[in-house]
């Protein structure tokens, strides 16, 4: 399993590594959460947090809606 700390940090954008770090303290986010942490827009928010889930970084919570949360994967 890859872990965060496996990943060169190069290989993120600068949000996702806000994003990470949020994680880490918070345990979870959302997407609004996201958007307000990293000032962007819904659709930026989906990408950057769909990015992340592809790379087994986080795992997405939840079907749909104000219900989606993302976790970091152990």
């Amino acid at each position: 399993m890859v872990t965060i700390r496996d990943l060169p940090l190069p290989e993120f954008e600068e949000r996702q590594k806000r994003a990470i770090e949020y994680l880490k303290s918070k345990g979870k986010i959302t997407n609004k959460e996201y958007q307000e942490l990293c000032a962007v827009n819904r659709i930026t928010a989906f990408r950057d947090l769909s990015e992340l889930v592809e790379k087994k970084i986080v795992e997405k919570i939840g079907k749909t809606g104000r219900w989606i949360h993302y976790i970091l994967k152990r």
